[in-house]
């Protein structure tokens, strides 16, 4: 359940979310994981609020570009903001999977399988974070399609995964 969570309502989005932005990834997202089984309605609540930590590089950072560019910044000042931003983003991206997760599953599961939620998320947001400090367009892009590939071989594996819920993902 958790790697399922993890790589389809939260890597694959932060890729979504990079390419097209404006609540696609929640839109693709929540029936995707409701076809895997789980409650509509609370993957539903997980795909949205999953999805607010890449929107400052949603849609090929237009939520930066176009947002600031009625204010006449220069090139270094919208990527110091943009910069800024994932610095923000990557903080509370700590936090917002873990609130996420409890929507669908439990406390005591989200802390058996955290070395698999953590990974997951420092293999997105990392690159998230390192590319906004030259780029304002593919931060969310790149870091979804980097976490999303790390997410998927460590599943494979198990790394990070309680014993339990290996054998689910191994099951289906």
């Amino acid at each position: 359940k958790i790697a399922q969570l993890m790589i389809v309502g939260w890597a694959f989005p932060f890729l979504i979310e990079g390419a097209s932005g404006f609540g696609t990834p929640a839109a693709i997202a929540a029936p995707i994981l409701v076809g895997l089984g789980f409650n509509p309605i609370r993957v539903a609540i997980l795909a949205l609020i999953m999805n607010t930590v890449p929107v400052s590089f949603g849609a090929v950072g237009t939520p930066t570009w176009f947002g600031f560019s009625g204010i006449l910044l220069s090139e270094t000042e919208t990527l110091l903001i943009g910069f800024k931003s994932a610095q923000l983003h990557s903080i509370i991206a700590l936090v917002i999977p873990l609130i996420a997760l409890n929507q669908v599953v439990k406390w005591r599961s989200i802390f058996k399988n955290l070395g698999f939620i953590l990974i997951s998320i420092s293999s997105t947001v990392i690159p998230f974070l390192i590319i906004s400090k030259f780029n304002y367009e593919f931060p969310s892009l790149i870091g979804g399609a980097i976490g999303l590939l790390v997410s998927v071989m460590l599943a494979k594996k198990g790394i990070g995964l309680n014993s339990e819920e290996v054998k689910v993902h191994r099951a289906t």
